[in-house]
Protein backbone atom coordinates (compact mmCIF):
# COMPACT_ATOMS: atom_id res chain seq x y z
CA UNK A 1 0.00 0.00 0.00
CA UNK A 2 1.19 3.26 -0.85
CA UNK A 3 1.35 5.82 1.60
CA UNK A 4 1.43 10.14 0.53
CA UNK A 5 0.84 11.76 4.23
CA UNK A 6 3.83 14.37 3.53
CA UNK A 7 2.70 15.54 0.58
CA UNK A 8 -1.32 15.94 1.52
CA UNK A 9 -0.91 17.50 5.10
CA UNK A 10 1.69 20.06 3.91
CA UNK A 11 -0.16 21.59 1.69
CA UNK A 12 -3.40 21.47 3.92
CA UNK A 13 -1.08 23.27 6.67
CA UNK A 14 0.27 25.61 4.86
CA UNK A 15 -2.52 26.61 2.37
CA UNK A 16 -5.08 26.65 5.33
CA UNK A 17 -7.35 29.29 3.19
CA UNK A 18 -9.35 28.16 0.57
CA UNK A 19 -8.01 29.01 -2.84
CA UNK A 20 -10.59 31.70 -4.85
CA UNK A 21 -10.24 29.91 -8.27
CA UNK A 22 -12.22 27.07 -7.79
CA UNK A 23 -14.93 27.98 -5.82
CA UNK A 24 -14.87 31.55 -8.13
CA UNK A 25 -15.14 29.40 -11.31
CA UNK A 26 -18.36 27.55 -9.98
CA UNK A 27 -20.18 30.13 -9.17
CA UNK A 28 -19.45 32.29 -12.28
CA UNK A 29 -20.03 29.54 -14.68
CA UNK A 30 -23.71 28.48 -12.55
CA UNK A 31 -25.16 32.06 -12.81
CA UNK A 32 -23.93 32.25 -16.44
CA UNK A 33 -25.38 28.90 -17.01
CA UNK A 34 -28.53 30.15 -15.46
CA UNK A 35 -28.61 33.60 -16.86
CA UNK A 36 -28.07 32.38 -20.34
CA UNK A 37 -31.08 30.06 -20.13
CA UNK A 38 -33.07 32.92 -18.80
CA UNK A 39 -32.06 35.09 -21.69
CA UNK A 40 -32.94 31.85 -24.04
CA UNK A 41 -36.65 31.98 -22.63
CA UNK A 42 -37.34 35.35 -22.81
CA UNK A 43 -35.73 35.92 -26.06
CA UNK A 44 -38.06 33.33 -27.92
CA UNK A 45 -40.82 34.64 -25.62
CA UNK A 46 -40.02 37.83 -27.45
CA UNK A 47 -40.07 35.71 -30.80
CA UNK A 48 -43.60 34.04 -30.18
CA UNK A 49 -46.02 34.64 -32.75
CA UNK A 50 -43.78 36.85 -34.71
CA UNK A 51 -44.07 36.91 -38.77
CA UNK A 52 -40.80 35.04 -39.87
CA UNK A 53 -38.89 36.88 -41.66
CA UNK A 54 -34.88 37.12 -43.23
CA UNK A 55 -33.82 36.72 -39.93
CA UNK A 56 -34.83 32.88 -38.98
CA UNK A 57 -31.42 31.69 -39.69
CA UNK A 58 -30.39 34.34 -36.90
CA UNK A 59 -32.80 33.30 -35.02
CA UNK A 60 -31.86 29.66 -35.07
CA UNK A 61 -28.25 30.57 -34.36
CA UNK A 62 -28.64 32.78 -31.28
CA UNK A 63 -30.92 29.40 -29.68
CA UNK A 64 -27.86 27.78 -30.75
CA UNK A 65 -25.59 29.40 -29.14
CA UNK A 66 -27.65 30.29 -25.94
CA UNK A 67 -28.29 26.48 -25.79
CA UNK A 68 -24.57 25.48 -26.43
CA UNK A 69 -23.57 28.62 -23.34
CA UNK A 70 -25.86 26.90 -21.15
CA UNK A 71 -24.26 23.50 -21.47
CA UNK A 72 -20.64 24.65 -21.34
CA UNK A 73 -20.91 26.61 -18.46
CA UNK A 74 -22.91 24.02 -16.18
CA UNK A 75 -20.35 21.65 -17.17
CA UNK A 76 -17.74 23.65 -16.63
CA UNK A 77 -19.16 24.27 -13.09
CA UNK A 78 -20.25 20.12 -12.52
CA UNK A 79 -16.92 19.15 -13.68
CA UNK A 80 -14.78 21.41 -10.96
CA UNK A 81 -17.36 20.13 -8.74
CA UNK A 82 -16.50 16.65 -9.28
CA UNK A 83 -12.57 17.23 -8.98
CA UNK A 84 -13.67 18.78 -5.64
CA UNK A 85 -15.06 15.47 -4.66
CA UNK A 86 -13.25 13.02 -6.39
CA UNK A 87 -10.07 14.14 -3.78
CA UNK A 88 -12.55 14.37 -1.08
CA UNK A 89 -12.97 10.21 -1.71
CA UNK A 90 -9.47 9.81 -1.91
CA UNK A 91 -8.70 11.62 1.78
CA UNK A 92 -11.36 9.27 3.22
CA UNK A 93 -10.37 6.00 1.56
CA UNK A 94 -7.83 4.05 -0.57
CA UNK A 95 -7.77 3.15 -4.38
CA UNK A 96 -6.16 1.48 -6.44
CA UNK A 97 -4.20 2.94 -8.95
CA UNK A 98 -6.33 1.54 -12.03
CA UNK A 99 -9.16 2.77 -10.11
CA UNK A 100 -7.51 6.39 -9.79
CA UNK A 101 -7.07 6.40 -13.73
CA UNK A 102 -11.13 5.75 -14.00
CA UNK A 103 -11.97 8.30 -11.43
CA UNK A 104 -9.23 11.26 -13.49
CA UNK A 105 -10.37 10.04 -16.87
CA UNK A 106 -14.05 9.59 -16.85
CA UNK A 107 -14.97 13.06 -17.41
CA UNK A 108 -13.05 12.96 -20.67
CA UNK A 109 -13.75 9.00 -21.62
CA UNK A 110 -17.16 7.98 -21.39
CA UNK A 111 -16.01 4.24 -21.32
CA UNK A 112 -14.96 4.10 -17.90
CA UNK A 113 -18.57 3.98 -16.42
CA UNK A 114 -18.28 0.38 -17.66
CA UNK A 115 -16.90 -0.53 -14.42
CA UNK A 116 -19.99 -0.47 -12.88
CA UNK A 117 -19.53 -1.94 -9.60
CA UNK A 118 -16.83 0.73 -8.90
CA UNK A 119 -19.03 3.74 -9.79
CA UNK A 120 -21.99 2.32 -8.35
CA UNK A 121 -20.19 2.08 -4.44
CA UNK A 122 -19.51 5.77 -4.91
CA UNK A 123 -22.60 7.06 -5.85
CA UNK A 124 -22.11 10.92 -5.25
CA UNK A 125 -19.20 10.87 -7.14
CA UNK A 126 -20.86 9.25 -9.90
CA UNK A 127 -23.53 11.61 -9.94
CA UNK A 128 -21.22 14.45 -11.23
CA UNK A 129 -19.38 12.57 -13.17
CA UNK A 130 -22.78 11.37 -14.91
CA UNK A 131 -24.42 14.98 -14.65
CA UNK A 132 -21.44 16.23 -16.77
CA UNK A 133 -21.92 13.92 -19.31
CA UNK A 134 -25.75 14.58 -19.44
CA UNK A 135 -26.05 18.23 -19.54
CA UNK A 136 -25.20 18.24 -23.17
CA UNK A 137 -28.66 17.01 -24.06
CA UNK A 138 -29.96 20.07 -22.83
CA UNK A 139 -28.79 21.66 -25.88
CA UNK A 140 -30.66 19.33 -27.77
CA UNK A 141 -33.71 19.73 -27.52
CA UNK A 142 -33.76 23.42 -26.33
CA UNK A 143 -33.18 25.13 -29.64
CA UNK A 144 -36.38 22.91 -30.93
CA UNK A 145 -38.75 24.56 -28.57
CA UNK A 146 -39.31 27.32 -31.19
CA UNK A 147 -40.98 26.55 -34.78
CA UNK A 148 -42.27 27.61 -37.99
CA UNK A 149 -45.22 27.14 -38.67
CA UNK A 150 -47.83 28.56 -40.89
CA UNK A 151 -51.01 30.06 -39.05
CA UNK A 152 -53.74 32.35 -40.21
CA UNK A 153 -54.44 35.98 -39.10
CA UNK A 154 -57.58 38.02 -40.04
CA UNK A 155 -58.28 41.30 -40.86
CA UNK A 156 -61.50 43.55 -41.16
CA UNK A 157 -62.30 44.80 -44.39
CA UNK A 158 -64.93 45.97 -46.70
CA UNK A 159 -66.13 44.01 -49.29
CA UNK A 160 -68.02 44.51 -52.04
CA UNK A 161 -70.64 41.75 -52.86
CA UNK A 162 -72.70 41.86 -56.47
CA UNK A 163 -76.03 40.70 -56.09
CA UNK A 164 -79.27 40.29 -57.93
CA UNK A 165 -81.56 43.15 -56.92
CA UNK A 166 -85.47 41.84 -56.29
CA UNK A 167 -86.27 45.32 -55.99
CA UNK A 168 -85.22 46.85 -58.93
CA UNK A 169 -84.24 44.02 -61.25
CA UNK A 170 -86.66 42.16 -63.44
CA UNK A 171 -86.37 38.22 -63.51
CA UNK A 172 -89.79 37.39 -64.93
CA UNK A 173 -91.80 37.62 -68.25
CA UNK A 174 -95.09 39.89 -68.39
CA UNK A 175 -97.37 41.32 -70.75
CA UNK A 176 -99.69 44.17 -70.12
CA UNK A 177 -103.31 44.72 -70.03
CA UNK A 178 -104.05 47.72 -69.81
CA UNK A 179 -103.54 48.92 -66.08
CA UNK A 180 -102.70 45.08 -65.63
CA UNK A 181 -99.77 42.93 -65.44
CA UNK A 182 -100.00 39.18 -66.73
CA UNK A 183 -97.31 36.99 -65.42
CA UNK A 184 -95.89 34.81 -68.33
CA UNK A 185 -93.15 33.02 -66.15
CA UNK A 186 -89.50 33.45 -65.13
CA UNK A 187 -86.98 35.29 -67.40
CA UNK A 188 -84.30 32.63 -67.94
CA UNK A 189 -82.05 34.95 -69.89
CA UNK A 190 -81.59 36.63 -66.60
CA UNK A 191 -80.24 33.97 -65.11
CA UNK A 192 -77.15 31.77 -65.74
CA UNK A 193 -78.37 28.50 -66.92
CA UNK A 194 -75.85 27.19 -64.08
CA UNK A 195 -78.41 27.77 -61.63
CA UNK A 196 -80.95 25.37 -63.13
CA UNK A 197 -78.31 22.98 -62.98
CA UNK A 198 -77.60 23.38 -59.38
CA UNK A 199 -81.61 23.26 -58.88
CA UNK A 200 -81.60 19.85 -61.05
CA UNK A 201 -78.82 18.59 -58.41
CA UNK A 202 -80.34 20.71 -55.30
CA UNK A 203 -77.16 22.12 -54.73
CA UNK A 204 -75.43 25.49 -54.07
CA UNK A 205 -73.78 27.38 -56.90
CA UNK A 206 -70.53 28.62 -56.51
CA UNK A 207 -70.58 32.00 -55.10
CA UNK A 208 -68.37 34.96 -56.65
CA UNK A 209 -65.08 35.40 -54.76
CA UNK A 210 -61.96 38.02 -55.09
CA UNK A 211 -58.75 35.85 -56.30
CA UNK A 212 -56.77 37.19 -53.27
CA UNK A 213 -55.67 34.04 -51.62
CA UNK A 214 -57.28 34.76 -48.58
CA UNK A 215 -59.85 32.75 -46.67
CA UNK A 216 -63.11 35.20 -46.39
CA UNK A 217 -66.23 35.29 -44.04
CA UNK A 218 -68.92 37.88 -43.94
CA UNK A 219 -72.32 37.94 -43.59
CA UNK A 220 -75.55 39.61 -45.25
CA UNK A 221 -79.55 39.45 -45.02
CA UNK A 222 -82.16 40.00 -47.22
CA UNK A 223 -86.00 39.02 -47.48
CA UNK A 224 -86.93 36.47 -50.15
CA UNK A 225 -89.12 33.44 -50.53
CA UNK A 226 -88.78 29.88 -48.86
CA UNK A 227 -90.56 26.93 -48.56
CA UNK A 228 -91.79 25.27 -45.95
CA UNK A 229 -93.18 21.39 -46.07
CA UNK A 230 -95.52 19.43 -44.08
CA UNK A 231 -97.26 15.57 -44.23
CA UNK A 232 -101.33 16.37 -45.20
CA UNK A 233 -103.76 15.08 -43.21
CA UNK A 234 -106.92 14.34 -43.62
CA UNK A 235 -109.46 14.91 -44.85
CA UNK A 236 -107.19 16.85 -47.72
CA UNK A 237 -105.08 13.83 -47.40
CA UNK A 238 -107.78 11.28 -48.29
CA UNK A 239 -109.60 13.30 -51.16
CA UNK A 240 -106.44 13.53 -52.79
CA UNK A 241 -105.45 10.05 -52.66
CA UNK A 242 -109.32 9.09 -53.61
CA UNK A 243 -109.16 10.86 -56.64
CA UNK A 244 -105.40 9.56 -57.67
CA UNK A 245 -106.83 6.23 -57.39
CA UNK A 246 -109.60 6.78 -59.70
CA UNK A 247 -107.23 8.07 -62.11
CA UNK A 248 -105.10 5.44 -61.89
CA UNK A 249 -108.41 2.98 -62.68
CA UNK A 250 -109.29 5.67 -65.20
CA UNK A 251 -106.01 5.59 -67.30
CA UNK A 252 -104.93 1.79 -65.95
CA UNK A 253 -101.91 2.52 -64.70
CA UNK A 254 -100.01 3.03 -61.27
CA UNK A 255 -98.62 6.38 -60.22
CA UNK A 256 -95.97 5.89 -57.39
CA UNK A 257 -95.73 9.26 -56.96
CA UNK A 258 -97.24 12.87 -58.35
CA UNK A 259 -96.15 16.59 -57.30
CA UNK A 260 -99.32 19.07 -58.52
CA UNK A 261 -100.64 22.60 -57.75
CA UNK A 262 -104.02 22.83 -57.01
CA UNK A 263 -106.18 23.87 -60.53
CA UNK A 264 -110.01 24.27 -61.07
CA UNK A 265 -111.57 21.39 -59.38
CA UNK A 266 -109.01 20.76 -56.94
CA UNK A 267 -110.84 20.63 -53.59
CA UNK A 268 -112.85 17.95 -51.46
CA UNK A 269 -114.87 17.20 -54.29
CA UNK A 270 -111.99 16.30 -56.90
CA UNK A 271 -112.13 13.11 -58.42
CA UNK A 272 -110.17 11.12 -60.94
CA UNK A 273 -110.84 13.97 -63.91
CA UNK A 274 -108.49 16.36 -62.07
CA UNK A 275 -105.49 14.80 -62.72
CA UNK A 276 -106.81 13.36 -66.34
CA UNK A 277 -106.21 17.06 -67.51
CA UNK A 278 -103.16 17.78 -69.48
CA UNK A 279 -101.86 20.62 -67.80
CA UNK A 280 -102.08 18.99 -64.44
CA UNK A 281 -99.25 17.04 -65.08
CA UNK A 282 -97.48 18.57 -67.44
CA UNK A 283 -98.33 22.57 -67.74
CA UNK A 284 -96.88 24.93 -70.61
CA UNK A 285 -94.17 26.96 -70.12
CA UNK A 286 -95.05 30.03 -68.95
CA UNK A 287 -98.41 29.23 -68.19
CA UNK A 288 -99.94 29.96 -64.72
CA UNK A 289 -101.10 26.38 -64.13
CA UNK A 290 -97.59 26.11 -62.76
CA UNK A 291 -98.46 28.10 -59.76
CA UNK A 292 -101.21 27.80 -57.31
CA UNK A 293 -103.43 30.72 -58.57
CA UNK A 294 -106.59 29.28 -56.53
CA UNK A 295 -105.49 29.26 -52.90
CA UNK A 296 -106.09 32.29 -50.84
CA UNK A 297 -103.61 32.24 -48.59
CA UNK A 298 -99.74 30.79 -48.86
CA UNK A 299 -98.92 29.14 -52.77
CA UNK A 300 -98.79 25.40 -52.73
CA UNK A 301 -97.56 22.48 -54.10
CA UNK A 302 -98.49 19.10 -53.01
CA UNK A 303 -96.51 15.41 -53.38
CA UNK A 304 -98.70 11.97 -53.27
CA UNK A 305 -96.39 9.18 -52.94
CA UNK A 306 -97.99 5.57 -53.46
CA UNK A 307 -96.02 3.19 -51.09
CA UNK A 308 -98.65 0.34 -51.12
CA UNK A 309 -101.62 0.43 -53.61
CA UNK A 310 -104.06 -1.49 -50.61
CA UNK A 311 -103.59 2.26 -48.74
CA UNK A 312 -104.68 5.77 -50.24
CA UNK A 313 -101.14 7.57 -50.60
CA UNK A 314 -98.71 9.94 -48.27
CA UNK A 315 -99.10 13.03 -49.46
CA UNK A 316 -97.16 15.87 -48.67
CA UNK A 317 -97.90 19.81 -49.03
CA UNK A 318 -95.05 22.80 -49.77
CA UNK A 319 -96.12 26.13 -48.85
CA UNK A 320 -94.10 29.40 -49.75
CA UNK A 321 -93.89 32.33 -47.65
CA UNK A 322 -92.23 35.56 -47.21
CA UNK A 323 -88.99 34.90 -45.18
CA UNK A 324 -85.92 36.89 -43.75
CA UNK A 325 -82.45 35.33 -44.29
CA UNK A 326 -79.69 35.65 -42.84
CA UNK A 327 -76.31 33.71 -44.63
CA UNK A 328 -73.06 33.18 -43.27
CA UNK A 329 -70.46 32.24 -46.02
CA UNK A 330 -67.31 30.93 -45.71
CA UNK A 331 -65.87 31.41 -49.17
CA UNK A 332 -61.83 29.36 -48.98
CA UNK A 333 -59.11 30.32 -50.91
CA UNK A 334 -58.98 26.89 -51.72
CA UNK A 335 -62.40 27.37 -53.96
CA UNK A 336 -64.63 24.89 -50.95
CA UNK A 337 -67.34 27.04 -49.59
CA UNK A 338 -69.63 26.42 -46.47
CA UNK A 339 -72.76 28.70 -47.17
CA UNK A 340 -75.59 28.33 -44.38
CA UNK A 341 -78.71 30.55 -44.28
CA UNK A 342 -81.17 30.99 -41.14
CA UNK A 343 -84.80 31.70 -42.48
CA UNK A 344 -87.72 33.42 -40.60
CA UNK A 345 -90.68 33.26 -42.01
CA UNK A 346 -92.87 36.41 -42.29
CA UNK A 347 -96.41 35.86 -44.15
CA UNK A 348 -97.31 33.75 -46.95
CA UNK A 349 -97.03 34.36 -50.30
CA UNK A 350 -100.07 33.91 -52.72
CA UNK A 351 -99.18 33.79 -56.61
CA UNK A 352 -101.47 35.12 -59.01
CA UNK A 353 -101.55 35.33 -62.72
CA UNK A 354 -102.90 38.73 -63.25
CA UNK A 355 -101.77 41.98 -60.65
CA UNK A 356 -103.57 45.68 -60.79
CA UNK A 357 -100.83 48.00 -61.52
CA UNK A 358 -97.58 48.56 -63.84
CA UNK A 359 -94.47 46.77 -62.45
CA UNK A 360 -92.14 49.69 -63.73
CA UNK A 361 -93.20 52.32 -60.67
CA UNK A 362 -94.58 50.00 -58.40
CA UNK A 363 -91.26 48.34 -56.34
CA UNK A 364 -93.31 46.32 -54.03
CA UNK A 365 -95.28 44.64 -57.00
CA UNK A 366 -91.95 44.47 -58.97
CA UNK A 367 -90.32 42.40 -55.74
CA UNK A 368 -93.57 40.13 -55.65
CA UNK A 369 -92.88 39.07 -59.15
CA UNK A 370 -89.28 38.47 -58.52
CA UNK A 371 -90.48 36.18 -56.09
CA UNK A 372 -93.13 34.44 -58.17
CA UNK A 373 -90.31 33.96 -60.49
CA UNK A 374 -88.11 31.82 -58.57
CA UNK A 375 -91.43 29.97 -57.20
CA UNK A 376 -92.30 29.37 -60.68
CA UNK A 377 -88.89 27.75 -61.41
CA UNK A 378 -89.06 25.37 -58.34
CA UNK A 379 -92.59 24.19 -59.44
CA UNK A 380 -91.74 23.83 -62.68
CA UNK A 381 -88.97 21.14 -62.00
CA UNK A 382 -91.36 19.55 -59.52
CA UNK A 383 -94.63 19.02 -61.21
CA UNK A 384 -95.10 15.70 -63.09
CA UNK A 385 -95.96 12.00 -62.11
CA UNK A 386 -93.72 8.91 -62.07
CA UNK A 387 -96.06 6.18 -63.57
CA UNK A 388 -96.45 2.44 -65.27
CA UNK A 389 -99.09 1.35 -67.80
CA UNK A 390 -101.10 -1.74 -66.06
CA UNK A 391 -102.41 -2.91 -68.73
CA UNK A 392 -102.93 -3.11 -72.85
CA UNK A 393 -105.57 -0.42 -72.72
CA UNK A 394 -103.79 2.21 -70.25
CA UNK A 395 -103.35 5.60 -71.46
CA UNK A 396 -100.31 6.33 -70.10
CA UNK A 397 -96.87 5.73 -71.42
CA UNK A 398 -93.96 3.98 -68.98
CA UNK A 399 -91.88 6.46 -66.98
CA UNK A 400 -92.29 10.62 -66.11
CA UNK A 401 -94.54 12.66 -67.91
CA UNK A 402 -92.42 15.57 -67.11
CA UNK A 403 -89.10 15.80 -69.04
CA UNK A 404 -87.93 18.91 -66.13
CA UNK A 405 -88.96 15.49 -63.39
CA UNK A 406 -87.34 12.74 -65.50
CA UNK A 407 -83.59 15.01 -66.88
CA UNK A 408 -83.22 18.28 -65.12
CA UNK A 409 -84.35 17.55 -61.56
CA UNK A 410 -82.75 13.78 -60.61
CA UNK A 411 -82.38 14.97 -57.01
CA UNK A 412 -86.44 15.70 -57.00
CA UNK A 413 -86.81 12.54 -58.57
CA UNK A 414 -85.02 10.44 -56.43
CA UNK A 415 -86.67 12.09 -53.25
CA UNK A 416 -89.88 11.41 -54.23
CA UNK A 417 -88.67 7.74 -55.34
CA UNK A 418 -87.62 6.88 -51.70
CA UNK A 419 -90.66 7.17 -49.33
CA UNK A 420 -91.82 3.99 -47.83
CA UNK A 421 -93.34 4.92 -44.98
CA UNK A 422 -94.20 7.84 -42.56
CA UNK A 423 -90.99 8.35 -40.99
CA UNK A 424 -89.25 8.47 -44.33
CA UNK A 425 -91.39 11.76 -45.22
CA UNK A 426 -88.84 13.12 -43.57
CA UNK A 427 -86.63 13.14 -45.94
CA UNK A 428 -88.19 14.57 -49.04
CA UNK A 429 -90.14 17.32 -46.37
CA UNK A 430 -86.44 18.69 -45.65
CA UNK A 431 -84.41 18.11 -49.21
CA UNK A 432 -87.29 20.00 -50.75
CA UNK A 433 -86.76 23.35 -48.60
CA UNK A 434 -82.89 22.80 -48.57
CA UNK A 435 -83.55 22.93 -52.49
CA UNK A 436 -85.54 25.57 -52.97
CA UNK A 437 -83.49 27.83 -50.27
CA UNK A 438 -80.19 26.64 -52.58
CA UNK A 439 -82.05 27.96 -55.66
CA UNK A 440 -83.06 31.39 -53.86
CA UNK A 441 -79.55 31.70 -52.96
CA UNK A 442 -77.99 30.78 -55.93
CA UNK A 443 -80.60 32.89 -57.96
CA UNK A 444 -79.07 36.06 -55.39
CA UNK A 445 -75.70 35.64 -55.00
CA UNK A 446 -74.73 33.14 -57.86
CA UNK A 447 -72.25 33.78 -60.87
CA UNK A 448 -72.80 36.62 -63.10
CA UNK A 449 -70.11 36.45 -65.64
CA UNK A 450 -72.15 35.25 -69.03
CA UNK A 451 -75.24 36.83 -67.86
CA UNK A 452 -76.27 39.16 -70.76
CA UNK A 453 -75.27 43.07 -70.63
CA UNK A 454 -79.31 43.60 -69.89
CA UNK A 455 -79.19 41.56 -67.29
CA UNK A 456 -75.76 42.74 -65.72
CA UNK A 457 -77.52 46.12 -65.22
CA UNK A 458 -79.84 44.78 -62.82
CA UNK A 459 -77.12 43.70 -60.44
CA UNK A 460 -76.63 45.75 -57.75
CA UNK A 461 -73.28 46.08 -55.35
CA UNK A 462 -74.00 46.00 -51.30
CA UNK A 463 -70.91 46.65 -49.01
CA UNK A 464 -70.34 44.50 -45.90
CA UNK A 465 -67.54 43.95 -43.29
CA UNK A 466 -65.89 40.77 -43.80
CA UNK A 467 -63.16 39.01 -42.35
CA UNK A 468 -60.14 37.98 -44.12
CA UNK A 469 -58.32 34.85 -42.94
CA UNK A 470 -54.76 34.86 -44.58
CA UNK A 471 -51.99 32.59 -43.66
CA UNK A 472 -48.40 33.44 -42.65
CA UNK A 473 -45.43 31.63 -41.14
CA UNK A 474 -44.87 32.53 -37.62
CA UNK A 475 -42.47 31.61 -34.94
CA UNK A 476 -44.50 29.27 -32.53
CA UNK A 477 -42.62 28.82 -28.91
CA UNK A 478 -42.90 26.24 -26.18
CA UNK A 479 -41.88 27.03 -23.09
CA UNK A 480 -42.72 24.56 -21.44
CA UNK A 481 -40.34 22.16 -23.30
CA UNK A 482 -37.22 24.92 -22.71
CA UNK A 483 -38.00 25.60 -19.19
CA UNK A 484 -38.58 21.20 -18.18
CA UNK A 485 -35.19 21.05 -20.11
CA UNK A 486 -32.93 23.70 -18.65
CA UNK A 487 -34.34 22.70 -14.92
CA UNK A 488 -33.63 19.29 -14.86
CA UNK A 489 -30.18 20.30 -16.22
CA UNK A 490 -30.05 23.50 -13.50
CA UNK A 491 -31.17 21.14 -10.97
CA UNK A 492 -29.02 18.03 -11.17
CA UNK A 493 -26.33 21.20 -12.01
CA UNK A 494 -26.71 22.44 -8.67
CA UNK A 495 -26.56 19.58 -6.24
CA UNK A 496 -23.23 18.46 -7.95
CA UNK A 497 -22.06 22.07 -7.47
CA UNK A 498 -23.48 21.89 -3.81
CA UNK A 499 -21.37 18.52 -3.51
CA UNK A 500 -18.41 20.16 -4.61
CA UNK A 501 -19.02 22.99 -1.57
CA UNK A 502 -18.85 20.69 0.74
CA UNK A 503 -15.93 18.90 -0.61
CA UNK A 504 -13.60 21.78 -0.89
CA UNK A 505 -15.08 22.95 3.13
CA UNK A 506 -13.84 19.22 4.46
CA UNK A 507 -10.99 19.61 2.02
CA UNK A 508 -9.57 22.59 3.70
CA UNK A 509 -9.02 23.49 0.37
CA UNK A 510 -9.66 23.09 -3.23
CA UNK A 511 -8.54 21.26 -6.21
CA UNK A 512 -7.40 21.36 -9.77
CA UNK A 513 -7.48 18.45 -12.34
CA UNK A 514 -3.96 19.22 -13.39
CA UNK A 515 -0.76 16.85 -13.46
CA UNK A 516 0.90 19.47 -10.93
CA UNK A 517 -2.07 18.19 -8.30
CA UNK A 518 -0.71 14.94 -8.71
CA UNK A 519 2.57 15.27 -8.65
CA UNK A 520 2.78 17.14 -5.57
CA UNK A 521 -0.10 14.95 -3.85
CA UNK A 522 2.31 11.53 -5.20
CA UNK A 523 5.93 12.00 -4.50
CA UNK A 524 7.36 9.76 -2.29
CA UNK A 525 10.13 7.08 -2.16
CA UNK A 526 6.72 4.33 -2.06
CA UNK A 527 6.01 5.26 -5.20
CA UNK A 528 9.76 5.50 -6.58
CA UNK A 529 10.14 1.81 -5.56
CA UNK A 530 6.74 0.66 -6.76
CA UNK A 531 7.72 2.06 -10.65
CA UNK A 532 11.06 -0.04 -11.54
CA UNK A 533 13.25 1.44 -14.25
CA UNK A 534 12.65 0.96 -17.53
CA UNK A 535 8.97 0.40 -19.32
CA UNK A 536 7.18 1.42 -15.91
CA UNK A 537 8.77 4.48 -16.29
CA UNK A 538 7.33 4.81 -19.88
CA UNK A 539 3.70 5.96 -19.07
CA UNK A 540 2.50 4.02 -22.00
CA UNK A 541 -0.13 1.77 -22.26
CA UNK A 542 -0.88 -0.87 -21.05
CA UNK A 543 -0.48 -0.28 -17.12
CA UNK A 544 1.76 -3.30 -15.89
CA UNK A 545 -0.43 -5.11 -13.47
CA UNK A 546 1.51 -4.47 -10.71
CA UNK A 547 0.69 -0.96 -10.70
CA UNK A 548 -2.77 -1.16 -11.02
CA UNK A 549 -2.97 -3.30 -8.43
CA UNK A 550 -1.43 -1.18 -6.04
CA UNK A 551 -3.49 0.68 -3.12
CA UNK A 552 -3.02 4.51 -2.73
CA UNK A 553 -4.03 6.48 0.46
CA UNK A 554 -3.74 9.47 0.83
CA UNK A 555 -3.44 12.19 3.71
CA UNK A 556 -5.18 11.89 6.55
CA UNK A 557 -6.24 8.46 5.76
CA UNK A 558 -2.63 7.62 5.67
CA UNK A 559 -1.66 8.69 8.80
CA UNK A 560 -4.62 6.12 10.42
CA UNK A 561 -3.09 3.48 8.53
CA UNK A 562 0.55 4.46 9.37
CA UNK A 563 -0.56 4.50 13.11
CA UNK A 564 -2.12 1.22 12.89
CA UNK A 565 0.92 -0.36 11.36
CA UNK A 566 2.97 1.10 14.40
CA UNK A 567 0.35 -0.01 17.17
CA UNK A 568 0.95 -3.53 15.81
CA UNK A 569 4.61 -3.68 15.39
CA UNK A 570 4.41 -2.45 19.25
CA UNK A 571 1.81 -5.54 20.41
CA UNK A 572 4.24 -7.66 18.24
Amino acid sequence: MLRFQRSWSSQCLVHGDVHWRAPTAMIFCSVLGISVALVHHFFYNYMDKQVVGENQQWVTRAGTAAAFIVKLSLATATSIAYIQWLWFRLKTGHSTIEQLDSMFAVLGNAWEFLNLRFWLSRPLLTLSAAVTWLLPLSAIITPGTIIVQSTSYATQQPLTVTQRDYVTGEYYNFVLDGNTTVFQGAESVALPPVLFFNMAEGSLTTIPRDESDANITYTLAFEGPAITCSQVGNPTADYIGRALEEYQNMTQSRVTAASFVPQPGFGADMNGSFFNQSEVFTPPAGGASVLDTISEDASTIYMAVTVNFNVLPYVISCAYMNASYIVQFDLLANGQQHVTAETKFLNWITTQGKFLGLPYDNATLNTTLNFQALIYDMNFFMIGDISEPLGPNSTTGPGVTSIELEYASPKIRDLMSNVNNTESLDAPMSGLESIFQNFTLSARYGPIDHVTPSARQQLSNTITNATFFRFQNQYLYKPKDLLIAYGISIFWALICIALGAVAINSNGGSYSNNFSTVVRVSRGPELDRLIEEGADRSGADPLPDHIAEAEVTFGGQAEKVERLRSNTLLAG
